[in-house]
């Protein structure tokens, strides 16, 4: 792979705004702790391409749905760790954005609120969650691509030494002048955490205790761990699911060289732009076909499964009794189908106005976990998942996403990974209703990790 200096203009110019903070904001006094950050427009440049090559152990990177807004970070300019206060937290990240000059904290939370490291030393990195400003950025916003530095300073301002660390983080900054190398290991054995024999005997379990009245709806998982035969670079594996999905966000959250989470996830928790928030019910599954007569009878099959109608409307009722607490009213559409590579799911949109005192805390609190993840009623159901699974659930089905002063969008973290050690941990959950049976179940598993294992063109 041949790589050149980032052009030289472009680097040139971001230099010269970063030395000309000393002199603008030396003098400028802050209550607290302040985020500055500067832009230089840039050529188009991929930026997934663009984190692919870059020298740096922590990188981030976050792609809408729509593709409307793809950020690739390296670096750390700001992290704070996530707090049983989500709004205490959610209030001090804010307070250091002084400015509406697009900065964003991008990160995440643990699925259940609960420090990981007590639970699984494989989430000893993330607690209870965590959010980074990158301390350089590749933008690609509504066409427009920038590249941008991020700065902390206290409330003294920023000194010569806060500049000459930027200036010298900038030197090692490279550009792809050619693609980057995306080659993946090869995977050497698989293991499953429960293995089949005890995901029938829980999802059994599960089915006893909706008979019984216990619940209505468990979301149980499973982690599968390919085991590599060297090392894994979480933008190749990305740049692959880029490719081979649509309509789903893209994250990665790296703290160092050997640790990464990432995914390619259909389901939006919420997007909030102002007082406006839109969220989504996504439930039910159904393979895609072989052929387009084929995929068009699944897909009507799924409209039509009561099973799969029932599990959905779980995830709708939920999301719309909560709404009614944080909105003026609410609109919704019917479900429709959402196609994805390999498989196909029910979907429902619901936007509604929010009150004037509602925090982006209140959303996390009111939808999170959703049944589609978690089930119903939910904090029985989160009990019996914390009895049954073997496992940490950790970042996964977790919300993940940005904030930035006025606005926030928060996806769940389903469909993801977790790299650590030369091993990749995939995650899938099936939510267990009346009906439910354990095989399908255990296929529905395989079919949402379908896109990882192809790309890594595991035998298993």
């Amino acid at each position: 792979m041949d790589l050149v200096q980032e052009p030289v203009q472009e680097k040139f110019q971001l230099a010269e705004k970063i030395q000309q903070l000393l002199t603008s904001n030396g003098d400028k006094a802050a209550a607290g702790p302040s985020l500055v950050r500067v832009t230089v427009d840039i050529r188009p440049t991929d930026p997934l391409t663009w984190l692919a090559v870059q020298p740096h152990d922590v990188k981030t990177y976050w792609c809408d749905r729509e593709r409307r807004l793809e950020i690739a970070g390296v670096g750390i300019a700001a992290q704070e760790p996530t707090s049983t206060d989500t709004s205490e937290m959610l209030q001090r990240l804010r307070s250091q954005l002084t400015t509406d000059n697009g900065t964003r904290w991008l990160g995440g939370f643990s699925f259940d609120g609960r420090d990981a490291t007590q639970n699984d030393t494989d989430w000893e990195w993330y607690g209870r969650g965590r959010f980074i400003v990158p301390r350089f950025e590749v933008i690609a916003e509504n066409g427009v691509q920038h590249l941008a530095c991020n700065l902390r300073c206290d409330s003294n301002g920023l000194t010569f030494d806060d500049i000459q660390s930027a200036l010298n983080d900038l030197d090692a900054i490279r550009h792809p002048a050619a693609t980057a190398d995306m080659r993946l290991p090869a995977v050497l054995t698989r293991d499953d955490t429960p293995g089949l024999k005890d995901w029938t005997h829980n999802v059994e379990a599960a089915l006893e205790a909706i008979s019984r009245g216990h619940f209505d709806k468990v979301v149980l998982a499973r982690q599968t761990i390919f085991h590599l035969d060297g090392s894994l670079a979480a933008p190749a594996l990305l740049h692959g699911l880029r490719e081979d999905t649509h309509h789903c966000f893209l994250f990665c959250f790296q703290p160092r060289r050997d640790i990464a989470f990432f995914g390619a996830t259909p389901e939006l928790l919420y997007r909030r732009i102002g007082r406006q928030l839109t969220c989504e019910a996504i439930a039910g599954t159904q393979p895609r076909g072989e052929s387009q007569n084929e995929d068009l009878t699944l897909g009507r099959e799924l409209l039509a499964s009561e099973k799969d109608r029932r599990e959905h409307r779980f995830v709708a009722e939920h999301i719309r009794e909560r709404l009614v607490l944080l909105g003026e009213s609410t609109d919704f559409d019917e479900p429709t189908l959402l196609r994805l590579a390999s498989i196909q799911h029910l979907q429902q949109h619901f936007d509604t106005g929010l009150g004037a005192e509602v925090s982006d805390a209140d959303i996390l609190a009111a939808l999170h976990p959703t049944p589609a993840v978690g089930g119903s009623p939910r904090n029985t159901a989160l009990s019996w998942i914390k009895e049954f699974e073997p496992f940490c659930r950790g970042a996964y089905a977790a919300p993940v996403g940005w904030i930035d002063r006025d606005n926030a969008e928060f996806a769940v973290g389903i469909r993801s990974a977790l790299y650590q050690n030369d091993a990749l941990s995939l995650f899938a959950g099936a939510g267990i209703v009346d009906g439910s049976v354990a095989a399908r179940e255990w296929a529905e598993l395989d079919s949402k990790i379908e896109t990882f294992r192809r790309l890594l063109a595991a035998p298993y």
